[in-house]
C-alpha cells in the first residue's frame, strides 16, 4: 500500500493511505473509516503533529457530510487537491 521504490520516496509519502488503498483495507478488514480517522486524528493531536491531525479532521468532516461521490475534491494537502471515491462509515 502506498508503494515506493526507495527510502527517499517512502519518506516523502503522506502518512495517510491513498483512496484506493484505504478502500482495499476497509473492504478486507471491515472497519469503520470515520472511526479510524477519528482515532488517527486524536493520535496525531497527542503526538503534536498538527498538520497531520488537521488533514484527518478535514477528511473526517468531508466523510460525515456524505462525501460527494468523487465529483468534488477532498480536503487539500500541500496545495494539492485529490478527487476521492466516496467512503461511507460502515
Amino acid at each position: 500500500m502506498n508503494g515506493s521504490d526507495h527510502l527517499g520516496e517512502s519518506d516523502a509519502s503522506p502518512l495517510h493511505l491513498c483512496p484506493v488503498c484505504l478502500r482495499k483495507l476497509q473492504s478486507s478488514a471491515g472497519f469503520d473509516v470515520a472511526d479510524r480517522y477519528r482515532k488517527i486524528r486524536d493520535f496525531f493531536t497527542k503526538a503534536a503533529l498538527p498538520e497531520e491531525a488537521a488533514w484527518f479532521d478535514a477528511r473526517l468532516r468531508w466523510i460525515e457530510k456524505g462525501g460527494s461521490g468523487g465529483q468534488e475534491a477532498a480536503p487539500e494537502r500541500g496545495g494539492e487537491r485529490v478527487t476521492m471515491a466516496p467512503i461511507r462509515a460502515t
